[in-house]
């Protein structure tokens, strides 16, 4: 039956037609994170998705606006087909999309979803950039520790004059606590090597016997026998 003046609901207002007042809720609209296809669509219009869709409209598909709304609900379908949009898009996105393709989108709605989103914190914007400055952070640290941990941990060598110094501790704790002479067959090396291993430590008896010999070189003469 045509949508003119023989059709029994043609001279019906919009509430009386949809049964409830068709226009859009801005304030929950605007607010939602996203919207499906489906829902835009209807908002496209200022409508209230929840009581103008498809699956009213089909029942008057004569009507011309059943007519545009079907034809606005292809392009976004397809359109998610190709991935230009998704199945369910942020407001703004499918805002963009359909005036991009020419469609005139809702003032009131558009207004009031641009009005919502500048108060809104952009969080994912907040984590990007925190994300960043951890990363820059983490790249200076790892510089540092680049830059200064060779120096302060590699072992310097002994000055000759330390070295001297510390053969000479060797020798004189060698001598009055061992009993460590240089000449004959001393149990010194094998006793200290012993109580090394004691306090948790290791060393072989040829190593301790390595530095006992140097360090008995530095003692007088009379005593590197007694």
């Amino acid at each position: 039956m045509d949508w003119d003046e023989s059709h029994p609901l043609f001279w019906l207002d919009e509430e009386e037609f949809y049964g409830a007042d068709p226009r859009a809720d801005l304030d929950h609209w605007s607010r939602s994170p996203c919207w499906t296809v489906e829902e835009a669509t209807a908002l496209s219009f200022g409508k209230e998705p929840r009581i103008v869709n498809w699956a009213f409209l089909r029942e008057f598909s004569n009507h011309p606006f059943a007519e545009a709304y079907r034809k606005r609900l292809e392009h976004g379908l397809r359109a998610t087909q190709i991935g230009d949009l998704g199945g369910v898009n942020r407001p703004v996105d499918y805002i963009e999309w359909a005036k991009g393709i020419d469609f005139e989108f809702s003032p009131e709605v558009e207004n009031a979803v641009r009005a919502h989103q500048s108060n809104v914190r952009d969080w994912r914007s907040d984590y990007e950039a925190l994300a960043t400055e951890r990363d820059e952070l983490a790249a200076e640290v790892k510089r540092l520790k680049e830059e200064v941990a060779p120096d302060a941990l590699r072992a310097k060598p002994l000055l000759e004059s330390e070295r001297e110094s510390l053969l000479i501790m060797i020798a004189a704790m060698a001598q009055k606590g061992y009993l460590y002479t240089a000449t004959g067959n001393s149990s010194a090396p094998t006793e200290i090597a012993d109580d090394i291993v004691k306090v948790g430590l290791q060393l072989d008896v040829k190593t301790v016997r390595k530095y006992l010999h140097a360090a008995a070189k530095l003692l007088p003469h009379e005593d590197r026998t007694a």
